[in-house]
């Protein structure tokens, strides 16, 4: 209803739950073995999962100001889980974690559902849409990219090539899109011409000319 808050911490072993208009803690969830990296509510508000770095995945029942019972323990991560997100209709729970998976579990038994591999790095975070037709998952990785032109290539177009990314297990294809052959433009630097300001008597000969060119 928009009145509570759950909050987790990477410095600590528990969640807390806050009332927003009193502002005061309401409940402490305590149970994981480590610091939470993850804590998400049901869409009714009346179950709370967290997440933690001993890679368990937490159900927690919360009503008032009574203390919290914690309900299944979900294992299945080897290592911390980073992230969780309930689909719109509270009966599934996607969970992102450090062994490069997502899974999805059933949020009221408890149950693992299935499990999604294809990222090369931990899954640090996963998404349901607003209608629950897709879940997305982010990871993390070094997107690289680079040319084969150098400060003295000549005027003329150069490619731009990304890399750094892992197609793992056959999940996707990784390509560069035909633009990127040309996405590199090197255009001719405009030099100036400035005379350095000289004068002379009627009947002289011209002194010295000389000057300088910018632009480089």
């Amino acid at each position: 209803q928009g009145t509570a808050l759950a909050a987790s911490s990477l410095t600590r072993p528990y969640a807390e739950l806050w009332d927003t208009v009193a502002e005061r803690p309401l409940l402490r969830l305590e149970g994981h073995n480590g610091v939470l990296a993850a804590v998400a509510f049901s869409p009714d508000g009346e179950l709370i999962f967290t997440g933690g770095r001993d890679g368990r995945v937490r159900i927690w029942r919360a009503a008032g100001d009574s203390p919290a019972a914690p309900g299944r323990t979900l294992a299945g991560h080897v290592g911390p889980v980073n992230s969780l997100a309930v689909h719109p209709t509270g009966l599934l729970l996607a969970s992102g974690g450090d062994d490069t998976s997502v899974r999805l579990w059933d949020a009221i038994a408890g149950e693992p559902v299935h499990s999604l591999a294809g990222h090369a790095s931990a899954v640090m975070g996963v998404a349901f849409s607003p209608d629950g037709d897709t879940l997305a998952s982010a990871t993390t990785g070094v997107l690289v990219f680079a040319t084969p032109a150098t400060q003295s290539s000549e005027v003329g177009r150069y490619p731009i090539d990304g890399s750094g990314l892992v197609a793992n297990s056959g999940t996707y294809t990784l390509a560069q899109e035909p633009g990127n052959a040309t996405a590199l433009t090197i255009t001719a630097a405009q030099l100036s011409y400035l005379a350095t300001t000289v004068s002379r008597e009627f009947g002289l000969p011209n002194p010295p000319l000389i000057g300088t060119v910018t632009g480089f």
